[in-house]
């Protein structure tokens, strides 16, 4: 099933866009391999493991990978905001 991608225009020359979490279980595969076909080359998830497992996303990174899409994962647990320091050390620690 096609996804609903939203193209961030303000984030010109890049190319950054919103997507809403994939369907998981048996879809997951469908989802991901759609996302490749959109042109996404990189996907980062804010779910932390517990959501991503009630959710049936365990296999997202691995099926990212075989698509040839780089996962990251920057868990945010919901009613919380991101801890800026970390994220900013994570993101040095990717290489991006």
């Amino acid at each position: 099933m096609p996804q609903n991608i939203y193209w961030i225009s303000a984030a010109q020359p890049y190319r950054l866009a919103i997507v809403a979490r994939p369907r998981g279980h048996d879809w997951l595969a469908d989802e991901i391999e759609g996302l490749a076909r959109e042109g996404i080359d990189t996907l980062v998830s804010m779910l932390t493991p517990e959501e991503a497992t009630e959710l049936g996303l365990m296999e997202e990174e691995r099926l990212c990978v075989e698509q040839g899409i780089k996962f990251r994962n920057f868990p945010i647990p919901d009613r919380s905001v991101s801890n800026r320091e970390r994220g900013s050390r994570d993101a040095e620690h990717t290489g991006e």
